[in-house]
Order: C-alpha cells, then sequence, then structure tokens
C-alpha cells in the first residue's frame, strides 16, 4: 500500500506540475529528489492513448526482487488498461550505480524506455561515496 501511496503521489504531482507548462529549467548535474521532465506529458499522452509504453527499472537487488517493481508495474496496468505496457527490467543484484553506469546502453537505452526508475543505495557503501557519487551522474546523463 505504501508504494502505491507514493506512486499516486508522484504521478500527480508529475501531472499536475506538467499541465501547468512549468518550464524545464534544471542543472541535469544537480541530483533532486524529483524532477518534473518536459516528456512526462508525452508519456502520460501515450498512456491515455494506448499506445505502447515502455517503463524501466535500473538498480540492484531490491529493484531485482518481486516487491516495489512489480507492485509499480501492476499498478500502472490498472490505471492504464488500453496502453500496452511493456516492462524492461535492468536490475541486477548485488551491484551498485558504477556497474549500472556501464551496462546503461546496452541493458537500457538501446530498449528506449519511456520511463526509467532508477534504485542505487544498499550496494554503494563502504566508502565508495565519491565513485558512487561519478556513477549517478553517468547514469542521469545517459553515458
Amino acid at each position: 500500500m505504501c508504494i502505491r501511496n507514493l506512486i499516486i503521489g508522484t504521478l500527480l504531482m508529475t501531472t499536475v506540475s506538467a499541465m501547468a507548462g512549468a518550464p524545464y529549467n534544471h542543472d541535469p548535474l544537480v541530483a533532486e529528489e524529483l524532477r518534473i521532465r518536459d516528456g512526462l506529458p508525452n508519456f502520460f499522452q501515450k498512456l491515455d492513448a494506448g499506445q505502447e509504453v515502455r517503463v524501466a527499472y535500473l538498480g540492484g537487488s531490491i529493484t531485482q526482487a518481486e516487491g516495489w517493481r512489480v507492485k509499480s508495474f501492476a499498478w500502472l496496468n490498472e490505471q492504464y488498461p488500453k496502453a500496452n505496457l511493456i516492462e524492461i527490467n535492468a536490475a541486477v543484484p548485488g551491484t551498485g550505480a558504477d556497474f549500472a553506469a556501464c551496462r546503461l546502453e546496452q541493458d537500457l537505452l538501446c530498449y528506449n524506455p519511456d520511463l526509467v526508475f532508477i534504485d542505487f543505495r544498499v550496494n554503494m557503501g563502504g566508502g565508495f561515496e565519491a565513485r558512487a557519487t561519478e556513477s549517478r551522474k553517468r547514469i542521469l546523463q545517459g553515458s
């Protein structure tokens, strides 16, 4: 139930902000909890039109597990039954953002996702924060 509320809240905030036509003026190198992007109205338009929509999940074992990923994808299917939702599971247990940055093109971007969820934290500890931060930047920049 908690993940459902989080997804509903995030999608609602995103939809309302996108409808308001707020200009996109964010620095891509600045980490933020939630960044409203110009492409989200296109994502929702595709959902509403019943088109093919690719939802990707990039992460480690928590993303790979039958938990929040499965529940969030099921929620999207329930809310948008006309859409042809395709799940891209690019999660690899036991890995962090450093490995994900290296496999970004072959495991995620080549599938042309419409929406990407990124979840890394558990496997990035142990004094590797500088490397983890750099890896997260590489993922967000798409390189």
